[in-house]
């Protein structure tokens, strides 16, 4: 049965699927690009063998077989007991009997020409290194053709040099004796020739296109004649077409076909020439080629049967790994190529890599190839089934392998391994979106540096368990936590382990695949418990207990676990169904044994596939071994599984279940975050999804800005309307952008109420207007004008006639100016009352060091309220999210503090509230976010304090915005900065309070904005915050209210002011009654003299009538 599975296996008859287990590519994992290889097509079975070639990087010794049947390649893993060195242009001899038997001989490896010959036996895998001739040692630069003659196997070698000696010798091989002969040249001159080609027809050896000892192309064919020992130039065309460097050769029937090749100037000819090797002359012409690209050094085998030839890899611009079937019509002469395979990209074979579900697609990255780490990240498309390279920007970490590894959304998390230095213990995060590296650097002692970690990512947190460290195998677990950028150790499990690999279900860690400090597997399957932070063993593994670094995957009550291996000793090639209850219907179960061994592979879980990739290899004739990396990329078929024993099917994350055996992925605009959705959870308004497969929420976007999406599980976002704005995550276009505001109040300086000062000037203005009227009165009313001396209080200093009795007198103008007394005094009595109550305050502000006020107040207290708004959250801002949306308070005592959430349509509002808080020099209030995309773009912050000016409050209003298409998320908090001055109010007067203590607000520094990222970015981040900075200054602001002037002091100033108001009013009255006196004798002495002049008038006038009447004088008074 070995044997037969042996010759199976080496032929590829074998079936390429098992009902369990299948590829995940069509065309399997192909041979990696490359040229200078060798194919053989063997004449049953159905398959090409291939062997070796090189790369820009390496040369390679693998064998690889092609199936026709269903196109697939297979690496065919070998006996490391007989290992070929890698090299290219090798030459295969096929045995004419036996083509499961065939010689290759030559080539070059990475120190140059070969000569020696291996006998190869795919029924046997025995490999043997034959000879390795003596005249043929330190040969290079030769050319080589096999041939079949005699019922011989021969090869001839011609050609090249042994150091700087030519060599011209053709040398025939005999396979079957092992024995070497030379024939030489008798030619004068003899011919030197380089690189030549060589062929076999007929069984004569023809040579063409050779170079000469000055690198000069020999433009002639040749054939030898074993007669004459000797090369005779054969009559042609060839001379017609310019030279070839190094082309392919093969016959088909009687035509000699030249393909490719370099021209002078070491460029590849797309040119392929044909020669009818049975006419004469021999007559050379061009192939017609259409739409292919002629290739340097592919490999060419022929296919008798179809009359055509297989052409794989080879160099164009590029190596490739393409495989075509290439025809050509004899009569018509045209080329015909048809691609079988086509050129494929796929990541090199590797062991301790990591597999990780992104979507409906599945990332790699790391791992290690005998000694070549990587630190690259593949992702293959499982709907398109194609792989692609990803570019790696940002700071990438070092090529690794055995590290911990686990992935959410678009995120990935590697942690540790070994590279190049030795184990490690850094951390990086991976951005599928931008294709970015990020170092993650915690702020306390990370764990130690170790290999064969496992990890979980579960944001906002990432686990570590176990691992082997330089000091042995490690129990730890550790949390890394992305908030707080902080390490916390929990809990040691009861065993050490390493190199498995972890999954996380329902809030519980198992640890799968993994092995101790003696390469064994555990009995039952460790597990952690996040809840109650408690280790366990569940899935007794009754067929596997001390196999290890299988592929396994945990759901609700069972376990499937394939292929692992036993102290590197033993390989397992079978399936396991444990059950975590088992009675006598629910045992474990063993499969048969399946085609493909598994170990230290990656591997993931998606859709309802078990995929895995490379990982060591095995087989019935190789001992498990991790230094040589296999090249399977396959997957197990849980749901077949599932079904034939009747257990519920779990779909992957991002896939849910569409009939009860049967998963699909979710479509766009929607996820599925956990093992066995059985729906998947629509993208919120204001966020879209475009991917296949989401497995987080965390890939559900906001809209960008200028985009707006009002309704669930949109793949896209619509253009907002022009005239409109739409900020990012926008659900409704806005009809304008905000303006937010910033403002700053503070209490001012303390002035009387304006109605006091209306009070006060319209009184003087009632006492002008009532001083007016009543003069008006005493001119224009003659009674009241004649009573006044009534009035007269002044009779004591009236001025005294001469010649007239002293006695007081009262006059009307002593009378009138008691009346300007008493009005005046009016007048001042009430401006003074006034002023006493109503414009008697007055208040001074002086700053004093706060050491001046220590005796007075022990400690400065007040009532203070932050509000900060997030303008357009993303998250969901509830009110009893106090895990997800914190204030944090350093430094701020208060007797009593409040802190409240709000959500007002798009803003989101953090309220702290504290009473009677006492601030010291610096302190710092946080508010935090870590809710799911908790991003913002913009953010005010409303600060006021209570004042110690009565009825006064100090209030500073400020906002900051992101530039455009980005939002403020990420570790860096926006800062703003604001200082708490100490102020204290004093008052004599008993309408305000005796003393008061307060604060008041200045902004001490701009604000700094925070980390803001793009919407792209945003799978990277967790946390919005805003830290408000605050201090007290060293110095406080001093207020003093007083009165101007006590009662008694108004009393005694009216008083003062009547005494002295009197006294002027009197002097004035004694000074207005002289000059009224003087006027009035003026005005008498006028008088006088108009009488003088009558009486003389009259006395003239009398005179005349005496005279002529007789008139009697009359007497004038």
């Amino acid at each position: 049965m070995v044997t037969l599975w042996i010759i199976l296996s080496s032929l590829g008859a074998y079936a390429t699927t098992s009902r369990y287990l299948e590829s995940m590519t069509t065309n399997w994992t192909p041979p990696s690009k490359r040229k200078g290889s060798s194919i053989y097509e063997f004449t049953v079975g159905g398959s090409i063998l291939m062997f070796g070639g090189v790369s820009f990087e390496k040369k390679f010794n693998d064998f690889w077989l092609l199936r026709f049947y269903d196109l697939s390649w297979e690496r065919i893993e070998l006996p490391f007991s007989a290992v070929i060195s890698p090299r290219s242009e090798v030459l295969i001899s096929r045995n004419k009997e036996n083509d499961k038997i065939f010689y290759m001989f030559g080539g070059k490896d990475e120190f140059g020409y070969i000569t020696d010959i291996w006998y190869i036996s795919f029924e046997r895998r025995f490999f043997e290194k034959k000879k390795d001739f003596n005249e043929l040692k330190g040969l290079a630069e030769y050319a080589s053709c096999s041939n079949y003659e005699n019922s011989q196997n021969v090869i001839y070698v011609y050609g090249g040099r042994i150091f700087s000696n030519f060599s011209t010798v053709l040398w025939r091989i005999d396979l079957s004796s092992m024995t070497i002969q030379g024939f030489p040249q008798n030619e004068s001159p003899q011919r030197k020739v380089l690189n030549g080609k060589i062929f076999a027809y007929n069984n004569e050896i023809y040579s063409l296109w050779t170079n000469n000892e000055i690198d000069k192309i020999d433009p002639n064919i040749y054939k030898y004649n074993f007669t004459n020992l000797s090369w005779i130039k054969l009559n042609s065309s060839l001379q017609r077409f310019s030279p070839s460097y190094q082309p392919e050769i093969f016959i088909i029937s009687d035509f000699l076909f030249v393909y490719g090749g370099l021209n002078s100037k070491k460029q590849i000819m797309n040119r392929i020439l044909r020669a009818n090797l049975t006419s004469n002359p021999i007559i050379f012409e061009e192939v017609n080629i259409q739409d292919y690209k002629i290739k340097f050094k592919p490999s060419i085998t022929n296919n008798l049967e179809k009359n055509g030839f297989w052409i794989f890899g080879g160099t164009a611009k590029d190596n490739t790994n393409r495989m075509d079937f290439a025809t050509i019509d004899i009569d018509s002469n045209n080329f015909t190529v048809n691609n079988i395979i086509t050129d494929l990209e796929y990541p090199q074979e590797r062991v301790f890599n990591t597999l990780h579900l992104i979507d409906s697609k599945i990332a790699m990255f790391g791992g290690n190839n005998e000694k070549t780490y990587f630190n690259d990240v593949w992702l293959f498309d499982t709907i398109a089934g194609n792989w692609t390279a990803l570019d790696g920007k940002g700071k990438i970490p070092s090529i690794r392998t055995t590290h911990a590894a686990d992935s959410e959304g678009d995120t990935l998390i590697i942690w540790g391994g070994e590279d190049a230095q030795g184990y490690r213990n850094d951390m990086f995060l991976y951005n599928f979106n931008t294709q970015f590296w990020h170092e993650i650097k915690p702020k306390n002692y990370a764990p130690s540096s170790r290999i064969g970690a496992c990890g979980i990512l579960s944001f906002p947190k990432f686990y570590i368990l176990g691992g082997k460290t330089y000091g042995g195998v490690s129990d730890e677990i550790w949390e890394y936590n992305f908030i707080t950028n902080l390490y916390t150790k929990l809990r040691n499990s009861y065993l050490g382990f390493y190199g498995g690999q972890c999954q996380l279900l329902k809030d519980t860690i198992y640890v799968l695949g993994a092995k101790d400090e003696n390469y064994l597997g555990f009995e039952k399957v460790p597990s952690y418990n996040l809840i109650n932070n408690t280790w366990g063993g569940t899935f007794f593994r009754t067929y596997t207990s001390s196999f290890c670094e299988g592929v396994a995957i945990v759901f609700p009550g069972y376990m499937i676990e394939y292929g692992g291996q036993l102290s590197n000793k033993y390989g397992a090639a079978n399936l396991y169904l444990y059950r975590e209850k088992r009675d006598e219907l629910n045992q474990n179960w063993l499969s048969n044994w399946l085609w493909w061994y598994v170990f230290a592979a990656g591997y993931t879980y998606s859709n309802s596939k078990l995929v895995f990739y490379a990982g060591g290899i095995a087989n019935l004739v190789v001992t498990p071994s991790q230094t040589r990396p296999s090249n399977k990329f396959n997957y197990v078929h849980v749901e077949y599984i599932a079904k034939e024993f009747g257990l519920p099917l779990y779909c992957s994350k991002g896939s849910y279940l569409v009939s009860e055996y049967e998963c699909t992925y979710c479509p766009e605009g929607s996820y599925a975050s956990e093992i066995g959705d059985n729906n998947c959870t629509l993208c919120p308004p204001g966020t879209y999804n475009s991917k296949i497969g989401s497995t987080s929420k965390r890939q559900c976007y906001p809209c960008s800005e200028g985009y707006y999406n009002k309704a669930q599980g949109q793949k896209k976002c619509y253009s907002c309307p022009k005239m409109l704005y739409c900020p990012v995550g926008s659900i409704e276009p806005s009809t304008s952008k905000p303006k937010y505001l910033e403002q700053s109040i503070q209490p001012k300086q303390f002035n009387l109420q304006s109605s006091s000062y209306k009070i006060y000037n319209n009184f003087i203005i009632f006492g002008s207007v009532s001083l007016s009227c009543l003069v008006a009165v005493l001119l224009f009313i003659p009674f009241v004008r004649k009573k006044l001396r009534i009035l007269d209080v002044f009779s004591t200093v009236h001025k005294n006639e001469v010649d007239h009795p002293l006695i007081p007198r009262k006059t009307t103008i002593g009378g009138l100016f008691f009346l300007f007394f008493i009005c005046i005094c009016c007048v001042i009595f009430g401006l003074n009352i006034i002023r006493y109550f109503l414009l008697n305050i007055e208040e001074t502000k002086t700053l004093h060091p706060i050491s001046v006020f220590r005796n007075d107040v022990a400690q400065f207290s007040t009532d203070f309220n932050i509000t900060t708004t997030f303008h357009y959250y993303g998250g969901n801002c509830y009110n009893d999210t106090s895990d997800f949306i914190s204030i944090e308070a350093y430094g701020v005592i208060g007797r009593n503090i409040n802190k409240k959430v709000e959500k007002i349509g798009s803003d989101c509002k953090l309220h702290f509230i504290c009473k009677d808080c006492e601030i010291s020099s610096e302190n710092k209030i946080t508010f935090k976010s870590i809710e799911e995309n908790c991003f913002t773009k913009a953010i005010s912050i409303n600060i006021s304090s209570v004042s110690s000016i009565p009825e006064s409050y100090s209030i500073m209003t400020k906002s900051i915005e992101s530039e455009k298409n980005l939002i403020f998320i990420g570790d860096t908090p926006s800062e703003f900065a604001y200082s708490f001055t100490p102020s204290v109010f004093y008052s004599s007067i008993s309408d305000y309070p005796s003393s008061i203590k307060g604060y008041h607000l200045t902004e001490y520094s701009p604000p700094v904005y925070g980390s803001a990222y793009t919407v792209e970015e945003l799978t990277e981040f967790y946390k919005l915050s805003v830290d408000i900075l605050i201090n007290q200054r060293n110095f406080g602001l001093l207020t003093e209210r007083y009165q101007k002037q006590s009662f008694f002091v108004l009393v005694s100033a009216v008083l003062g002011l009547i005494s002295g108001i009197f006294s002027v009013v009197s002097f004035t009255m004694s000074l207005s009654e002289r000059i009224y006196e003087k006027i009035n004798k003026i005005i008498e002495s006028k008088h006088e003299v108009e009488r003088l002049f009558l009486r003389r008038l009259e006395l003239n006038r009398f005179n005349d009538q005496y005279d002529h009447f007789g008139i009697k004088s009359p007497v004038v008074k």
